[in-house]
């Protein structure tokens, strides 16, 4: 042998020869070069090396030692994968040719994307991931969606399922991925889930008093304003509520929410381009009410219009964040027997809006003297035919007067007895 490098000296920058001829060593020793790097690696021509079966069972044979024997590094390798141990060291000579090294698989990929309303770029916070119906902790903490509804799990190697899963919200297949049997992971996975949960926002516009305390959903207000159109945006105007497209020409089109009972023929939708950041409410025609299936989100009301021209004033945000609340409108009805039936509408929130015209009272006299009504602010008769004081007996048929104005003025009689 002319030279015999082992590399594992310890030294990252030296390698000695360990060749010789009897007592006279060869002495080929080497340096590690500046743009070398060690590696603990052996080339692939000289490894000995097999392959696991079916089973994950595996042989390596035909090993040679030398002297008493020669140790050996045990690595399994298997592209991106990790193992416990990352390698074994065996001693192999005369007295131990048989070894056993078992590895266990621990490599874990990365699975990450965001969860999103359904149709919409709006973020759901709070999701809670799991893994084979297992809640996912890291580091003491529960993994869920953040502020900008990503999420990132990571998921041990062979077959499972994720689920995505948000207390009281309906997700798109359930929330779960795949949506049947499992899947075999062996690489990172990028997948997005959607939450496709509405709630009930219901309301009315109108004018009078009573349209404040009749019960929604009945068919018992009238309109008698005109139709109203609200129009609803997010806190944060930069999202849209309409990402949906016709899936042929790629254009968008544009989005309805509908109503939740047929007792109530109101509109409800969203635009293209810049009024998709915009939900537009149309009031029932005849009763003056609404009701929208709407994502459950924080809501500002930007404006209520009816064609008369009305201002109702400062208006509210509507917060339907609380999916699980329910509000309650009730009307009893008592038939000729005495028996009572109560009929009941649910919905999340109630937004009613009413609008009160300052009272006015005008009195006009009508056929005065057979003329006609009377000019604003004249009253009583005209004429008499027989006025008696102490000027004497005549006709009098100028008590009062219009000016060149129209304004009443002062007639005979009353300057008579002025």
């Amino acid at each position: 042998m002319e030279t015999y490098w082992t590399f594992d000296e310890g030294l990252r920058t030296q390698f000695f020869d360990y060749s010789r001829d009897g007592t006279n060593y060869r002495k080929h020793h080497g340096v590690v070069g500046s743009n070398a790097q060690p590696s603990t690696l052996t080339p692939v021509a000289l490894r000995l090396k097999a392959k696991t079966d079916t089973d994950g069972n595996y042989i390596i044979q035909g090993i040679s030692f030398t002297g008493e024997g020669s140790t050996y590094s045990v690595v399994p390798l298997y592209g991106i994968h990790e193992f416990n141990p990352a390698k074994t060291l065996l001693f192999v000579g005369k007295n131990s040719l048989v070894h056993t090294a078992d590895f266990e698989d621990v490599s874990s990929f990365p699975m990450s994307g965001h969860i999103y309303y359904a149709g919409t770029n709006v973020p759901v916070e709070g999701v809670q991931m799991y893994i084979d119906g297992l809640l996912q902790n890291k580091d003491g903490q529960v993994v869920q969606t953040d502020d900008n509804g990503k999420y990132n799990i990571s998921v041990p190697i062979g077959n499972h399922f994720i689920e995505a899963k948000l207390g009281g919200h309906t997700m798109v297949a359930g929330g779960r991925w795949p949506t049947a049997g499992t899947f075999y992971f062996d690489r990172p996975v990028q997948y997005d889930f959607a939450d496709s949960t509405l709630v009930n926002f219901v309301g009315r516009v109108g004018g009078g008093l009573s349209n404040n305390t009749l019960a929604i959903g009945f068919n018992l207000s009238k309109n008698n304003i005109g139709i109203a159109t609200i129009q609803l945006a997010l806190n944060n105007e930069s999202f849209s509520l309409n990402c949906q497209d016709d899936h042929i020409s790629n254009a968008l089109t544009v989005r309805t929410w509908q109503s939740d009972t047929t007792s109530i023929s109101s509109q409800a939708y969203t635009g293209t381009d810049y009024n998709a950041k915009y939900i537009t409410i149309r009031t029932d025609s005849l009763t003056g009410e609404f009701s929208a299936l709407l994502p459950p989100l924080k809501y500002k009301v930007k404006s209520i219009d009816v064609k008369s021209g009305i201002d109702f004033g400062s208006l509210p945000e509507i917060d339907l964040t609380a999916v699980s609340q329910e509000q309650t409108d009730e009307i009893t009805e008592i038939f000729d027997d005495g028996t009572e039936q109560t009929q009941s509408y649910t919905y999340n929130t109630k937004m009613v809006k009413t609008y009160f015209a300052e009272p006015r009272l005008e009195l006009i006299q009508m056929s005065v003297n057979g003329e006609g009504d009377a000019p604003k602010g004249v009253f009583g008769r005209k004429a008499l035919e027989d006025f008696s004081d102490d000027f004497g007996t005549t006709p009098i048929d100028n008590i009062w007067t219009i000016d060149d104005s129209g304004r009443p003025a002062v007639g005979t009689l009353c300057r008579r007895h002025q």
